[in-house]
């Protein structure tokens, strides 16, 4: 199956780091005055982008400790994201941190089933 392959496998860790590398960097940019209809969409963005990754890890690494892991390190690096905002102009957001776990949790629901199958 494809998800057994090394390459896919390879490719997903490889998106895996350069998407989280995405979220940093898109989370630490200045940001300009955010309207409150964009609150809703901002934590779809964040929620999706953190899914996103999360689907990533879970194709990409093997084994539940290596995959564990990796959520464990996308929430780490939310948290210290949001800890971070304040000194480049932006502001800490408690539902940035829980959209961030929302997507992470939802991803992981939704994909890895699929992931124990293509191992078995």
């Amino acid at each position: 199956m494809i998800l057994q392959s090394a390459i896919f496998r390879t490719v997903c860790r490889w998106l895996f780091f350069l998407s989280a590398g995405g979220v940093t960097v898109g989370s630490l940019l200045p940001q300009t005055h955010v309207s409150s209809v964009f609150v809703l969409k901002d934590w779809i963005v964040h929620a999706a982008a953190y899914a996103f990754c999360t689907v990533l890890a879970i194709c990409g690494f093997e084994g539940l400790p290596s995959r564990i892991r990796a959520m464990i390190g996308l929430l780490m690096l939310g948290g210290v994201i949001e800890i971070v905002q304040p000194y480049v102009g932006r502001s800490f957001a408690w539902h940035d941190l829980l959209a961030n776990l929302g997507g992470v949790v939802i991803a992981a629901a939704t994909t890895w089933p699929f992931a124990r199958c293509a191992e078995s």
